[in-house]
This record gives structure tokens, sequence and C-alpha cells, in this order.
């Protein structure tokens, strides 16, 4: 493709008709030559507005759905309701137009799932890049408002540490890992990307009280352990053997030596409570899978704790997806 922003014609024919048609909450969409899309007021109930961002980088079609992921479940941690997204994309340009039209339309059938309506965007091609990079932007409207973190409280786990990483490296590295492992295994470990949102555990929770909340990413669950102590002023005891795992992220974590603590955790999302047992049932209830993992404390510490083991937890490093050629990551 041409360096530079797409042409119109590449607009019209891989990239306007892979956009949902209509979307209830769209006053006016964008189109050629309307470079911004109305949201109806209603829509917002006079509550804070919500955005944030996220950006991948990756070789697949499935590059946009998981950026999209991010953004979504970053709206949802902060107690709100995605309700519209735009879409950014960087190609190289040696990519053949073919590649924009599958993620596009991948992009535009995961919006329609989600009921999200699609606000704007922007596609041009660069020699500056390598790989498609995709950023998208969320807004969405505040629900409710989240108490603050405080000392004393439980931490629960939702999700799969490591589950959104496996993914990545069982669809890029397939044929590697087929010769190592029988294929149903492969295939079940590319299939975990169905855990990557957090919505239907942040319903669960919703309903019993706006529990502060940090979703994974970037940094594994080491790093999603950190920030949400960082950005709360807390410390934390952590026991390492409660964190939630699937066994095709141990055994291709082991196959690779890559610490599965420390790789992409896009689906898991982190609740600070005063009980965190009786919302470990509500979600187990829900068929979420949930666990108490630790607590919070008074110090600045934060500790993880396997048997009669103590160390300090460390700022967050870069994700275990990088250590592996080829593979790539987002945040």
């Amino acid at each position: 493709m041409k360096v530079g922003k797409a042409e119109e014609k590449v607009y019209k024919r891989s990239i306007e008709i892979y956009l949902p048609t209509a979307n209830e909450r769209l006053a006016k969409k964008p189109s050629t030559g309307r470079d911004a899309s109305a949201i109806k007021s209603d829509f917002f109930g006079g509550g804070n507005i919500l955005s944030a961002s996220s950006t991948f980088i990756g070789k697949g079609e499935q590059t946009a759905k998981w950026a999209l992921a991010g953004a979504v479940n970053n709206i949802l941690a902060s107690g709100g309701e995605p309700i519209g997204v735009s879409l950014m994309i960087t190609m190289p340009k040696k990519l053949r137009e073919i590649k924009l039209k599958g993620i596009m339309s991948a992009f535009g059938e995961e919006c329609e799932k989600l009921n999200l309506a699609i606000i704007g965007g922007h596609t041009q091609v660069s020699e500056a890049v390598n790989e498609p990079v995709i950023s998208v932007n969320a807004i969405g409207r505040e629900i409710y408002s989240q108490k603050e973190i405080k000392p004393g409280m439980d931490i629960v786990m939702s999700g799969y540490a490591g589950a959104a990483g496996t993914a990545i490296i069982a669809a890029q590295h397939e044929s590697k890992l087929k010769e190592r492992f029988p294929e149903k295994f492969v295939e079940s470990a590319m299939t975990l990307e169905k855990y990557k949102y957090v919505k239907a555990a942040v319903a669960v929770a919703g309903k019993s009280d706006a529990y502060p909340m940090h979703d994974g990413g970037q940094g594994g669950i080491f790093g999603a352990l950190w920030e949400m102590a960082t950005g709360s002023c807390v410390g934390l005891e952590i026991e390492m053997r409660k964190i939630l795992f699937r066994q095709e992220t141990i055994e291709i974590s082991e196959f690779f030596d890559i610490n599965p603590y420390e790789l992409f955790s896009q689906g898991v999302i982190l609740f600070a409570c005063e009980n965190g047992v009786a919302l470990k049932d509500e979600l187990l209830a829900a068929g979420i899978e949930a666990e108490v993992i630790g607590r919070t404390t008074a110090s600045n510490d934060r500790v993880i704790i396997n048997g009669e083991e103590r160390r300090f937890l460390e700022p967050a490093k870069s994700d275990q997806l990088f250590v592996l050629e080829g593979t790539t990551n987002s945040d």
C-alpha cells in the first residue's frame, strides 16, 4: 500500500464496509468527509465520562481484538460502561490490503457483539513500522464511584494469570508447540483468548458493592498487583500458590523458559473488598473462576509468600511476550 493516509478507495472497500451500519448510541456516525461522530447525550445520563486507551502490535487479524479488549477492560475496571471506541491503525508499507480487510472485519464483528459504537478512527501506511500498530480509545459512562483501597482488605482475583499471553504464543508458535505437545493441547491453549474480557466478573461484583478494581495486562499478574498497590499507596501480602493459572500456561511457559507470573494477563481483574470469601463465592456461583489471593497492609511492603519463603514484589517488568522472538505485546 502507498505511504500516508489511507486513500479514499481503500477506506471505502476495506474499512467503511466493515463498520457496523447502525448503533442506537450514535446521532451521527463517522464517514468520509466527517471527522467526528456524535453520541446521543442521554447515553451519558449526567454521569462522568470515562476514557481509556490500549495499543497492540501484532501480525494476525486478532490484533485489533486484543487492543479493543484492553481499552474496554480499562473502562469496566474504572466502574464504567463502555459506549464507543475509535480505532487508529498504522500499517507497514509491505502489508497487502487484504490484511487490512481482515483486521477491520474482526474489529467490526467484535464491536457488534459488545454493542459498541465505532465513533471514529484513522488509518495510515508508514515505512516506520514492521507490523500493524493498533490503538483503540474507548469512552464510557461512570455507573458507580469506586471506594478507596484501604489496609486490611482482601484481594480477590478473577480470571487466569497469563492466559492471554498463552493464547498469543500458541497462535504465533503453533507449529513449534505441536512438535512437543498434542494437537488438542495446543488448540486448547489458543482458545484461552476467550477469557480476555472482565465484563462478567465486574457485573457480579457491581451487584454487591462498588469494589476497587484493577485489570491485568502487560507485566502479568505481578505487574497488575504492583500497579494496584502503587496506585492506592498500600502494601500487599500475596499467597503465590493461590494465584489462578491454566495448565496450558504452566506447560507452555516451562517449554519456552518464561515466567508465567510476568506474562500478559488481559482478562484478569483484581478486587479489593472487606469480605473476599463472599465475593469469591458469588463469582463461583456465576460460573466465574475466582480466588482470595491475599490482603492489603498498612506498610509499603509488597510481599509474595510461597510456603515458608517471603520475598518482595518488584516493579512491573517488560512482559514475557517480548522474550520470544516474533511475538508481540500490548498495553
